[in-house]
């Protein structure tokens, strides 16, 4: 998104660069509406580049977006086999171990009287 940023930006000012020329040099000149519409297709032109690396831009965080997706769903059903391997290996530690979670967090929520 960075790159995209930067590459409109880049852009803008190509087009302001091309728009200050060309009114630089339609001051004094006779061919105003030649030079007018060279300008509108230079900023045409600009605007369709910066709007096709915007585009190309999203896609590609789309895409990145999609893949940390798919990675953090295989990453979570790994550790929910693994944490369901344990279980089924050491049941009395697991159980030990939730009863103490349960105590701790009652002790937080109650406080100690």
């Amino acid at each position: 998104m960075r790159d995209a940023a930067d590459t409109v930006s880049d852009t803008a000012r190509d087009i302001g660069g091309r728009v200050r020329d060309t009114v630089g040099n339609l001051i004094g000149s006779d061919d105003v509406e030649d030079r007018a519409r060279r300008a509108q297709g230079a900023a045409s032109d600009t605007y369709e580049r910066g709007e096709r690396y915007v585009r190309s831009a999203g896609r590609e965080a789309y895409d990145r977006a999609e893949d940390a997706y798919e990675n953090g769903g295989r990453t979570l059903r790994a550790g929910g086999r693994e944490a369901t391997s344990q279980i089924a290996e050491h049941p009395v530690a697991a159980l030990l171990v939730a009863g103490l979670l349960g105590y701790g967090i009652g002790l937080l929520i109650h406080g100690r009287d």
